[in-house]
């Protein structure tokens, strides 16, 4: 089963359902091979959607995990056997190349020299293993525009969520990490994460990514006023942080944007004239 380790209001108010969580989580993957099993590019988006719920932890024998990770790992072994089943293995094969087969390695025989290897173990999985799984998923299933964009579209649902939760949280000041950070005028959210930061985080490169998606011209009306709206909700979120990095950080983005979208010259006009 699964535990969350999020701040206190937040155990609080989640532990009368946790039985019902737990229950909805775990029938959640079966759901997520069967959807996978049909079209891969759902079994990436319903990772993506699923990305803030490291949250959710738990632990086979020593070893420990998160209900991210086995929804990965779900949907990882349904494509494989499914490319198995289909008779393509060589694809299999070649969305692993050498460069990654050998940092894959190196990865491995670091952990002969861990002083902790459960430790050593749980980072290899989630830094190496995990990482290479959903690029191997990836390039070979997010092949058309329709399969990208329900990509974006999983992570936009996943922004909106966390970025309400961050409002919501603004207004009433529960579950926020720490104590110094609740008072007014100066409150920083945290949504269901241990620092504003982390919002941010979270948050700031999928408005950035919605926003290149936006203003293509392949795009829709509606997709793009679910991109407008989302962007506008988590930027509201990411203010009520007060972290300045994050600002940072999409002001760089919006100028890599710029420069794509304008050319040089006037890229560099709007950057001056912004700072």
């Amino acid at each position: 089963m699964f535990w969350f380790d999020v701040p206190a209001g937040w155990q609080a108010l989640l532990n009368p359902w946790w039985v019902p969580l737990n229950l909805l989580m775990v029938a959640s993957l079966p759901a997520l091979a069967y959807a996978t099993w049909r079209r891969g590019a759902a079994g990436i988006a319903g990772v993506a959607f699923a990305l803030p719920l490291y949250v959710a932890r738990s632990r086979f024998g020593w070893l420990p995990t998160t209900y991210l990770e086995l929804a990965l790992l779900t949907v990882a072994s349904t494509w494989l056997l499914a490319h198995v089943h289909r008779n393509s293995e060589r694809a299999v094969v070649e969305a692993l190349r050498t460069p990654i087969l050998v940092l894959l390695a190196a990865g491995t025989l670091a952990l002969l020299w861990s002083p902790n290897l459960a430790a050593a173990a749980g980072l290899w999985k989630a830094y190496l293993v995990e990482p290479i799984l959903v690029y191997a998923i990836a390039r070979r299933t997010l092949v058309t525009p329709s399969d990208r964009n329900l990509v974006v579209v999983a992570l936009g649902v996943s922004a909106a969520v966390v970025a309400v939760l961050a409002i919501w949280q603004a207004q009433s000041g529960i579950g926020i990490a720490e104590p110094m950070w609740v008072p007014l005028p100066g409150r920083r959210v945290t949504a269901h994460y241990t620092s504003p930061n982390a919002v941010g985080l979270y948050l700031g490169p999928i408005v950035a990514l919605l926003a290149g998606w936006t203003v293509s011209r392949r795009r829709r009306l509606p997709q793009k006023i679910f991109a407008v709206a989302v962007a506008l909700t988590s930027l509201a979120a990411i203010g009520l942080t007060r972290s300045a990095g994050t600002w940072l950080g999409l002001f760089a983005a919006m100028a890599v944007l710029a420069y794509y979208l304008l050319g040089r010259r006037r890229s560099l006009i709007m950057i001056g004239l912004a700072v």
